[in-house]
């Protein structure tokens, strides 16, 4: 049931701050079944100028690490921000308490493979279509 975060980071030089949280063995129905993925949003530095609730699409991938990146194939999915939700609205804590994402992102025996996990080591991406 741990949750790994991220090191915060911006989406850009004035931007909103974030983080991941990974469950390496899931959460809810995902329990013991799949990597649990989730997004939350933190207070910055910049959020008197910015327009809240956050919208846009985030992409989270975890990478496929084989060589040969044409035989690459990384898991990601791609969510759009709801503005209703509490996770994109305004921080009132260091860090959102409620984040967003998937409680099944991938399903665990699959996340064992070689490509995902390369010397103890699984790479996970995000990108902010904001």
């Amino acid at each position: 049931m741990t949750a790994i975060h991220s090191p915060a980071f911006f989406t850009s030089l004035y931007g909103y701050k974030l983080c991941m949280r990974i469950n390496l063995n899931g959460v809810d129905s995902g329990v013991g079944k799949h990597v649990a993925l989730f997004v939350h949003m933190m207070q910055g530095d910049y959020d008197n100028i910015l327009e809240w609730p956050f919208t846009g699409r985030i992409a989270l991938s975890i990478m496929d690490q084989s060589d040969g990146a044409e035989y690459r194939q990384h898991i990601s999915e791609t969510l759009v921000a709801k503005p209703n939700l509490l996770a994109f609205q305004r921080p009132t804590a260091p860090r959102n308490y409620k984040g967003y994402g998937y409680v099944e992102f991938a399903p665990i025996e699959q996340i064992r493979d070689p490509q995902y996990v390369k010397n103890n080591t699984m790479l996970v991406r995000i990108q902010i279509f904001h």
